[in-house]
């Protein structure tokens, strides 16, 4: 997971207007609309920078987003942090249930630890 701060290409005391800006300018650059040759990666990417915005534009998701950074980033605050049970943040986030539609291409899309 890479941090939404980092996503957005903003500093963590960002204001409301530089988190909207920063979002409006990525969203432009990666909507898939505007990338017709790398329509699959411009997707994913326009994806994790809606993900990361809504979670930053909202006081109360923010808050609780800088409180848990690093251990959301890290797997725990101080690094040390070691534990043996199944990583299910992985699968909360909007890349990991792609591939899921109506078309025609078979096979599923699972999100599998690395």
């Amino acid at each position: 997971m890479k941090c939404h701060y980092e996503l957005l290409c903003v500093r963590r005391d960002a204001t409301d207007d530089d988190l909207k800006k920063a979002y409006r300018k990525l969203a432009l650059k990666w909507h898939p609309d505007k990338n017709l040759d790398n329509a699959e990666e411009a997707a994913e990417q326009f994806k994790l920078i809606q993900a990361a915005y809504e979670v930053l534009s909202d006081p109360q998701e923010r808050a609780w987003y800088d409180n848990h950074r690093e251990a959301l980033l890290k797997g725990g605050v101080s690094g040390e942090y070691e534990d043996d049970s199944v990583d299910l943040l992985q699968f909360f986030t909007v890349t990991c249930y792609s591939g899921y539609g109506d078309d025609d291409e078979v096979g599923i899309n699972v999100c599998v630890p690395n």
